[in-house]
């Protein structure tokens, strides 16, 4: 058993947002259908767009083995 065998309802990606470049502190946590943001503006707000980092997380159903 791998750990994945449960069954994950939903749709989207989860950006953990950090307004730092070393992921370090308390991240600011968004959740969406795709990425899709205009990187020339703050991506999030309070978030500085010169000096920030993000950790996406999502899940991925492979409807076949092999």
């Amino acid at each position: 058993m791998l750990g994945y065998e449960e069954d994950i309802t939903g749709l989207g990606v989860v950006g953990n947002f950090y307004d730092n470049e070393q992921m370090v502190g308390t991240p600011f946590e968004i959740k969406q259908d795709k990425i899709d943001f205009d990187w020339d503006s703050d991506p999030v707000e309070n978030i500085n767009s010169d000096n920030f980092s993000v950790r996406w997380e999502t899940w991925i159903k492979v409807p076949v083995s092999g």
